[in-house]
């Protein structure tokens, strides 16, 4: 998944490597989020971590606001951020309701296909 894209307005160094102006990038989500020094266990599937408003260690990637950002911020955010969130929970909620999930046999992980979108590289069972 990668989030908005930007030009740059100047050159800037991250890292050590100069990004020139003009240039465009899009930050790499699937990669922040799997980054320990933001969340804790970041390999691990655990849903809490994105619960609000709970202060314990498996949400604190809540304390770096700019680790996620799906939907952007400021000005340019998507406007429809809250309605698409409160469509997931009530799609999740309907699908853990209605239907056993499981992976394919001998798969253990679900490793997926960067593209506009992430998707599952293998077909998932429902």
């Amino acid at each position: 998944m990668t989030g908005p894209a930007r030009y740059m307005e100047w050159d800037t160094v991250v890292g050590g490597y100069t990004i020139p102006r003009k240039t465009l990038v899009s930050p790499d989500m699937a990669a922040m989020v799997k980054d320990e020094r933001f969340f804790p266990k970041a390999k691990e599937y655990i849903p809490e971590r994105w619960l609000r408003h709970v202060n314990d260690d498996i949400t604190k990637g809540q304390e770096f606001p700019f680790a996620f950002k799906p939907y952007g911020f400021g000005p340019r955010g998507c406007i429809g951020q809250r309605f698409a969130e409160m469509e997931m929970q009530i799609g999740i909620t309907k699908i853990i309701q209605n239907f056993d999930i499981s992976m394919p046999p001998g798969v253990s992980e679900i490793k997926t296909v960067h593209r506009t979108f992430t998707s599952p590289a293998q077909k998932v069972t429902l």
